[in-house]
Order: structure tokens, then sequence, then C-alpha cells
């Protein structure tokens, strides 16, 4: 099962943009997950902080919705920034850090939404219209996806540090460390 050298360049040129797109959000999901790593006090301490986020943000949503999480907590996924189990327990993804408030939202309410259905019905997604009418998820479509890269900045982690965020098409990803210190550098 060999491919020809052209029809692999042929590939990668016509899915050149998407590549692009996937390379750098795995560059900030792998420095998010270093800056947010349980493994230094530094990372703890940015945990800790993410989670109180996350909780106040879903405290806020819930009591909107009419609704109680029984738990939140903080898990490292990266395919997956949300979940919610029968117990009423909702997990949240450190790489939803990456994100503006209003992506993260947009999850957390998703979440709070399984609390009254556990499933991705109609009932579902009205239960997440009455609160965010705006709202489009599509579930044959990831979230990052959902979250438009060309348009909206990302956050930038400098030596563990979030230093802002800056527009897509002003990364320099040459400069790029993955051993360690800076996720992007902006040009």
């Amino acid at each position: 099962y060999l491919t020809s050298k052209a029809v692999i360049i042929s590939f990668v040129e016509r899915n050149e943009a998407w590549i692009s797109r996937r390379l750098e959000l795995q560059r900030s999901i792998n420095g998010i997950k270093e800056t947010y790593s349980s493994s230094t006090p530094e990372g703890r301490k940015a945990r800790k902080e993410a989670l109180a986020y996350l909780s106040q943000r879903a405290e806020y949503w819930a009591e909107l919705m009419g609704v109680k999480p029984s738990k939140i907590r903080l898990s490292s996924a990266e395919k997956r920034y949300g979940s919610c189990n029968t117990r009423g327990e909702i997990s949240y993804s450190v790489i939803l850090m990456i994100y503006p408030q209003e992506y993260i939202d947009g999850v957390i309410v998703h979440e709070l939404a399984h609390l009254k259905q556990m499933n991705h019905s109609k009932a579902f997604y009205k239960e997440i219209e009455k609160v965010m009418p705006d709202l489009k998820f599509n579930d044959d479509v990831t979230f990052e996806m959902f979250y438009d890269f060309e348009k909206n900045p990302i956050t930038i982690y400098e030596n563990n540090n979030n230093v802002g965020t800056v527009p897509v098409d002003q990364i320099n990803y040459t400069t790029f460390n993955q051993g360690g210190n800076n996720v992007f550098n902006a040009t």
C-alpha cells in the first residue's frame, strides 16, 4: 500500500488550511496541558483557578436553567471538552481555557442541559435554546470546528503564563518550543 509522493503532495496542498488549523489547535492544547499540569505547583494552582472559573460560570448558567450539578470536575481530555453522567457530575476539560468565554459558556450550557435531558434529542436542544437561542451545536462536528479560528483570537501562553490573545494570522509557528517554555510567539 504505497502512495506516490505526488499524491501525498497533492493531498497536503488541497488540505493545507485544515492541516494548519489542526496544528494551531494541537499546539495550543499542548501548551495548555503543560500550563495546567498537576505535576507542578504552578500547574496545580492554575488548575484550581480554572476549576473555580468554570464552576462560577456553571453556577451562573445552572441558576438560569433551574438545574444543579452534583459535582464539577476538571479533566485534561483533548477531544471531549465536557461530559455529564447520570449522577449529575459534570467534567470540563482544561482545554476550554484557550477559548473565549462565549465558547466556554456554550459547552457549559450544553452539559448542564444534560441534567434535564441525558441525550441529544430535540428536547435537549430546546433546553439550550431557552438560555442561548443563538447557539448552534452540530453533534457531527467537534467543538473545535465550531470555533472560528479565522475570526477569533486564541490564547497565548508563554512560560506557563497567559500573555493574552493573538489573531491566528499573527502567530509565528517556527518559534514554537515543544519541549518547554513557549507555546506560541506572536510576530
